[in-house]
């Protein structure tokens, strides 16, 4: 899939004073596609249903 089908989501935690910009899109058939907004031509990478869902744990773990 093209990156450019997608619809790309800024993260809610992006910009401001830190530059740690993320953006995830979400290919119909499944999973999560994820890129730096600041380089959206840099490329991306893809996660699985399980694989995108195992991230968001893991994330939310440092957060505790």
């Amino acid at each position: 899939m093209v990156s450019d089908e997608l619809v790309w989501i800024k993260s809610s935690h992006s910009g401001g004073a830190v530059n740690d910009c993320v953006e995830v899109a979400f290919p119909r058939d499944g999973g999560a596609r994820v890129r730096d907004s600041k380089d959206p031509d840099g490329g991306d990478f893809e996660l699985s249903g399980p694989g995108w869902l195992g991230l968001l744990a893991a994330l939310d773990d440092c957060r505790h």
